[in-house]
């Protein structure tokens, strides 16, 4: 049961980035959705660890925290970003 609830988190995870992306690529200064794909990507890293496929998560964990380097670079004043 668990690898089925982990297998539909990492689904529902991937068709929210596509979501946040699409709202990203119409508007690339839009940090928000910047911020919401990094979050998103961030659980989806969870999801597919609990799944047991480490070398993926690993791969996730570092894109989100490149993405959250990149959101403190652009705007440095906001420490929510800064995790």
């Amino acid at each position: 049961a668990k690898s089925g609830q982990a297998e539909a988190a990492i689904e529902n995870y991937r068709r929210a980035i596509e979501n946040y992306n699409a709202v990203r690529r119409a508007d690339e200064q839009n940090l928000a959705a910047r911020r919401q794909v990094a979050f998103t990507e961030r659980h989806l890293a969870d999801a597919v660890l609990q799944k047991g496929d480490r070398a993926e998560a690993l791969k996730i964990y570092r894109r989100t925290l490149e993405e959250f380097n990149d959101l403190t670079a652009a705007d440095p004043n906001n420490i929510e970003w800064q995790h």
